[in-house]
C-alpha cells in the first residue's frame, strides 16, 4: 500500500496541474512491527474534463496492477460511480446572464471561463444533458467569505440570506430552462455547441 502511495506521488508529476489525486489509509493494521493482513486505501481522483478522469483512472489502475506485482499482493478494489465534469455549453452559460436581469440580478457579476473552484454533482447530469451552474454568494456584499468545507460554512447556509440566494439561483436555472425551450432555434443551437463539446 505504501508503494501504491509513493507511486501516486509521482504520478501526480505527470498529469495536468489542475487534476488532483487525494487519498488517505483509513485501515493500516495495528501492530508496528508486523504487515497487516488487510490495509485499506481510499482514493479520490478530480479533474476538470471528463475524457481526462477516465484516463487518469486507468493510469491509477496500472499502479495499483503494478504495485501488486511488485510485493506479491492481491489488491481487491472498485471504482466508485465517477462524477463527471459539465460539457461546456458557453451560449447557454451566456443566456442565463442575459435572463438575470429579468429577476433584477446584476448580469455584469457574471463571469465565463473560470475553472472549477470546488467540486459539485451537477457534473454528473452536465456530463449528458445541458446544463447551467449557477453558483451564489452566500455572505453579502463586504462580509468575509467562509473558506472551503469548514463547520463555518455549515453553520451560515442555513441563514437567511444564502438561502434567499439559493432561491434566486433556482428561478433563474427555470428560467433558462423555459425560454430556452420554448425556442426552437435557440434550442438546437444549444444542442449543437454541447454536442461539439462532448467527449468520452
Amino acid at each position: 500500500m505504501i508503494l501504491t502511495t509513493m507511486e501516486l506521488e509521482f504520478l501526480r508529476e505527470h498529469m495536468p496541474e489542475t487534476n488532483r489525486i487525494h487519498y488517505i489509509i483509513s485501515k493500516g493494521g495495528t501492530a508496528a512491527n508486523s504487515v497487516p493482513d488487510l490495509a485499506t486505501l481510499n482514493v479520490e481522483l478530480r479533474t476538470n474534463d471528463s475524457a481526462e478522469l477516465n484516463s487518469l483512472m486507468k493510469r491509477v489502475d496500472n499502479v495499483i496492477k503494478g504495485t501488486a506485482l511488485m510485493t506479491d499482493t492481491t489488491p481487491v478494489y472498485r471504482w466508485d460511480a465517477p462524477w463527471y465534469c459539465a460539457t461546456p455549453v458557453p451560449t447557454l452559460y451566456r443566456r442565463a446572464a442575459l435572463y438575470a436581469a429579468d429577476l433584477g440580478i446584476d448580469s455584469s457579476r457574471f463571469t465565463f471561463g473560470n475553472l472549477p473552484k470546488a467540486s459539485s454533482d451537477l457534473g454528473c447530469v452536465a456530463y449528458k444533458i445541458p446544463a447551467v451552474e449557477i453558483t451564489f454568494p452566500i455572505v453579502p456584499d463586504g462580509e468575509p467569505a467562509p473558506v472551503g468545507h469548514a463547520d463555518e460554512t455549515a453553520c451560515i447556509t442555513g441563514n437567511e440570506y444564502p438561502i434567499d440566494q439559493s432561491i434566486l439561483a433556482g428561478e433563474l436555472m427555470a428560467l433558462t430552462g423555459l425560454r430556452i425551450g420554448g425556442n426552437k432555434e435557440e434550442l438546437e443551437l444549444i444542442q449543437s455547441e454541447f454536442a461539439s463539446h462532448f467527449k468520452e
